[in-house]
This record gives structure tokens, sequence and C-alpha cells, in this order.
């Protein structure tokens, strides 16, 4: 009978707690022996301590490489998840979000709303309409900006890239590859899952509100993401780590 890593885990967690209860309990045989004066009992516990001690810290080792294990099978499952939601999507087709939830569930078992946003999230290909009760596969660099609502965003947004770029975005400012529109976040987790690049990620501020005042228009995307058609160098608040990265 195969184990899975899952009741590997809860094993391996209920034996760390059991032994650590042991080894306190040994703790304190040892001290109260000292304190008495019976040394043949101390020499016993110190034994008994140090053996302890090696099997919690080898069964601590193991619970890690169990947790690493796990944590890289729920990417791996997650990912195909992932995948056979654009593989059942058409483009600009709007789907019933909980018929998508309960295919999804028919053939990996587990899947709920809450793991459906990480995902979109996540994957700037797929959108909920303002309700989250419809969602859609679009070409975020080939749909048309009417389709937008034109809004007014934080003071300060989000973009994310890697370090490699940071010089040609200081001399060039950005745009988008395929000359559509910049996507930005209005928090910093969103804007390195929107990184596409291999290298170090950051997250780069926007003065969002300088752009505003100066006559930039900015158009709402679903998911915390906002819209606009470049963003010049004058208008990135480059950190002293990425000015760093950039001078070097």
């Amino acid at each position: 009978m195969k184990i899975s890593k899952k009741t590997k885990l809860i094993l391996s967690g209920i034996a760390i707690v059991l032994l650590a209860l042991a080894l306190i309990l040994n703790v304190y045989a040892f001290i109260y022996a000292l304190a008495n004066n019976n040394n043949n009992f101390s020499y016993g516990y110190i034994v008994i301590i140090l053996m302890l001690l090696v099997v919690i810290l080898f069964l601590v080792s193991l619970h890690i490489k169990i947790i690493e294990s796990y944590k890289k099978d729920l990417a791996i499952i997650k990912q195909l998840k992932n995948d056979f939601i654009l593989s059942i999507m058409k483009y600009d087709a709007w789907i019933n979000t909980y018929d998508l939830i309960n295919l999804v569930k028919n053939k990996y078992k587990v899947f709920d709303i809450a793991e459906l946003k990480q995902i979109v999230n996540k994957d700037n290909r797929l959108e909920f309409n303002n309700d989250k009760s419809l969602i859609r596969l679009i070409d975020p660099d080939s749909k048309d900006i009417e389709e937008y609502d034109m809004a007014l965003p934080p003071n300060i947004l989000y973009f994310g890239v890697t370090t490699n770029y940071l010089d040609a975005i200081k001399k060039d400012g950005i745009t988008s590859d395929l000359g559509g529109y910049v996507i930005l976040s209005d928090n910093m987790m969103d804007a390195f899952l929107d990184i596409k690049y291999q290298g170090m990620p950051t997250a780069l501020e926007i003065d969002a509100e300088a752009m505003i005042n100066d006559g930039y228009k900015f158009y709402a995307k679903a998911n915390n993401r906002y819209l606009v058609k470049e963003i010049l160098p004058k208008y990135i608040l480059f950190s002293k780590k990425e000015e760093t990265d950039i001078s070097n």
C-alpha cells in the first residue's frame, strides 16, 4: 500500500511532536536527577536526550523535504488545471464560472472558486466579468481598448519586469511588446505575477498621479490591472537598488 505525501507529512509531524515531548520529559528528569545528586541516572538521561535530538533532527529534515516535494506536486497540478482550462475555452467566448469549475472538478476532483481566482490572477489570458459570474479567454495584446472603461487608478501603480531590462526602461520607458497597452497592477504581488521573462524580478513603482495630471488615460482591466498606452522614464520611481542595478 502506497502512502501519500500528505499522509507522510502528517505522520512525520506527529512523530516530531511526540519525540519533542519525550525530549522535554527526559530533560526534566535529568534536571531532577542532578538536583538529587543521582549521577547514575543523570548519565543515562544524557544518552537518551542525545539520541532523541538526533532522531528529531533527522525527522525535521525529512519533514522539510516532504513539504518541498508536496509543494512541487501542488504546483504541477495547478499548472495542469490551468492548461486544461485554456484547452477547453475559446477566445472571447464567455463561460459560466461555476460550469467551468465543475468541468475542472470532474477531471481533477478538487477545484473551487478560490483556486480559479488564483489562476486568473496569474494568467492574464483569463478574465472575469465584474461580478465574476462569467469568465473568458482573451488575447491581452489584441483586445480592443474600447472594451475597457476609463478609470482613475491609485496614485502609485506597479509594473513587473526583470532587472536585465532596467537599462532600456531607464532610457526609453515602458511600451507594450506588440504596440498595444502596458499592463499595470495596483499591488506589487500581482506585478510579479505578470512578469513574462526569465531573470531577477522587480516591481517598478509608477507615478500614476503625475501621468493623469499630464493627460494620460488609464483603463480598468479585471483582476486589479490597469492599461495605459506608454510610460515615460520620468514617471518611473526607481528605488536605490534598481538605480544600482542600472549603473552596474
